[in-house]
């Protein structure tokens, strides 16, 4: 009963993250898509081509994350599944949301830098571009720890 108990929790766990990511990724897309095109004037194309981006990431992102949720179930031992994990996972997902709303965040205060200044869209652009690389980068250092943290196979 208790192996039962803990699949339907990491389940539920996995079945959030999927959505989150992939929805996120999706919105990411849209968003920078739309923003893309209202600097460049490039109304609709850039929003479709990053949407459809998006779209691809999030379905590649799923599937490996499913890929190895089954590698991790198939080779884990026993172990009981606790509040800690549930509140770990739940402060990862949170890093992982915030670091996905920094590029958006930065772009507010682009956009408010850029009516101080006068000037145009440079701090909008820049800081969207700063927020995006550190914004994957802190997602892809957040995966490898949480990878190196999970009980060895």
């Amino acid at each position: 009963m208790k192996r039962v108990s803990r699949i339907a929790g990491l389940a539920t766990e996995l079945g959030v993250t999927m959505g989150l990511t992939s929805s996120g990724l999706v919105f990411l897309g849209l968003w920078a898509g739309r923003q893309l095109d209202a600097l460049l004037g490039t109304k609709p194309y850039a929003t479709i081509g990053l949407l459809a981006l998006g779209v691809i990431t999030g379905q590649v992102a799923i599937i490996r994350l499913a890929i190895r949720s089954r590698q991790y179930l198939l080779t884990q031992e026993e172990h009981e599944f606790t509040f800690r994990d549930a509140v770990a996972g739940l402060l990862t997902a949170g890093k992982a949301l915030a670091l996905v709303a920094l590029p958006a965040l930065l772009r507010l205060l682009g956009l408010w830098l850029d009516g101080v200044f006068e000037t145009g869209v440079l701090f909008s652009l820049s800081l969207v571009v700063i927020g995006l690389v550190v914004g994957v980068a802190g997602l892809l250092h957040l995966a490898e720890t949480v990878r190196t943290s999970a009980p060895k196979r």
